[in-house]
């Protein structure tokens, strides 16, 4: 059995017996904490985190009554990008363009005081939100060097640039472990 199998056994026979034993408590007082949604080559992403995303802004907001679906793909797919991103070099992102993003994250969602009550509520600290942005930086610079456009590009080039984009990340989803657990 391959290791995110085994792990996702060992996680879902967890789930099962604790509201069993209940650790003393009546059934009635167990809680759901968090829930599995997909295993990523062997990355587990939880609810939780795809509420996180969506909270701090990190993802678009889909549109949809239900936007977990829609952002747990959109995770499903940066973890994806980011395993490829790590097989090659790319130049750590200059601390400004951190600090910035990081600014954008925290203006986004309403200033310091409200993103560290976001951070709270969602189970993230800063030094989390920041590997967050690093990561995402990362990410562009490697697409930038995979994908490059001119500096004049027209916009057409870059939607033909944006469409080949689509397609490898597509690819690389054919080529993934990835197991979608249902809600």
């Amino acid at each position: 059995m391959t290791t995110w199998l085994r792990t996702l056994a060992v996680l879902g026979v967890i789930g099962l017996l604790l509201p069993i034993h209940g650790y003393g408590r009546s059934s009635r007082q167990i809680q759901l904490v968090d829930r599995i949604l997909a295993v990523v080559e062997g990355q587990v992403i939880l609810l939780t985190d795809v509420q996180a995303f969506l909270y701090l802004g990190l993802l678009p907001r889909p549109e949809e009554p239900d936007p977990i679906p829609e952002a747990l793909t959109a995770l499903i797919e940066r973890r994806l990008v980011l395993e490829e991103a790590a097989r090659f070099p790319v130049d750590a992102p200059p601390a400004s363009a951190v600090m910035s993003r990081m600014t954008q994250l925290v203006d986004g969602v309403g200033g310091d005081e409200t993103a560290t009550q976001v951070l709270a509520e969602v189970g993230y600290t800063v030094d989390d939100l920041r590997q967050v942005v690093l990561d995402d930086l990362r990410v562009e610079r490697y697409l930038v060097r995979r994908f490059p456009v001119g500096e004049s590009a027209s916009e057409a080039q870059y939607q033909v640039r944006q469409r080949l984009i689509d397609n490898w990340v597509s690819s690389l989803l054919v080529r993934a472990r990835v197991m979608r657990v249902s809600r």
